[in-house]
């Protein structure tokens, strides 16, 4: 069975992916410059981990 997003449905994925996006992105400006790409790094390897489940 093949499930597809209406119109409406893809605007609100859309709208809830630039909210996500915000709220990610003011958070980070809130980890000291320095620490940033660590915390990306970390991210980034936690969410690989995250995928192999």
């Amino acid at each position: 069975m093949l499930v597809r997003l209406t119109p409406d449905g893809v605007k609100a994925a859309a709208r809830l992916a630039e909210a996500r996006a915000a709220r990610f992105s003011a958070v980070l400006e809130r980890v000291p410059e320095g620490e940033r790409a660590d915390v990306l790094r970390a991210l980034t390897i936690l969410t690989e981990a995250m995928d192999e489940t």
